[in-house]
């Protein structure tokens, strides 16, 4: 009997039956209750979506290699179409960054969040516009 005490069991005779009745376990964490509005929950399900991830998963690609393919295939008077497709993308990649960080719990500063961002940001790189050709120094390929 006292080492059942010791280890906490939660077991109880009952006295009309003769079984053990069992008490469910009770938790010293306490469960943080979250007041997340309803558009905030039909928000994360479209942001986990696969109707929403492949486009995403596309424009991350799109980031990735896109400026590489740009430089090998595209004329240079295909420049300004490719930078505002960059911009476009972006914005993309911004907005989803936003609305994970309003409706994701503990999204944001973790690191999904910090990659999102890197993601986004790094297309900026890419257009003439934000870093033109002539203020990088002689010999200095941007995107190379």
């Amino acid at each position: 009997e006292s080492a059942k005490q010791l280890s906490g069991s939660n077991e109880k005779k009952d006295s009309g039956k003769q079984g053990v009745a069992i008490d469910p376990p009770r938790s010293s964490v306490k469960v943080r209750k979250e007041s997340r509005r309803p558009w905030q929950i039909g928000m994360e399900a479209l942001l986990r979506s696969l109707k929403f991830q492949v486009p995403l998963f596309i424009c991350s690609l799109y980031t990735l290699f896109f400026n590489d393919i740009r430089f090998i295939c595209i004329p240079k008077s295909g420049d300004p179409i490719c930078y505002i497709t960059n911009l476009i993308v972006m914005g993309i990649l911004l907005a989803e960054f936003i609305a994970s960080c309003l409706c994701k719990p503990d999204y944001l500063f973790s690191s999904f969040s910090y990659l999102d961002i890197l993601c986004a940001f790094s297309l900026l790189l890419n257009v003439g516009w934000v870093i033109p050709e002539a203020a990088l120094p002689p010999g200095v390929d941007y995107g190379m």
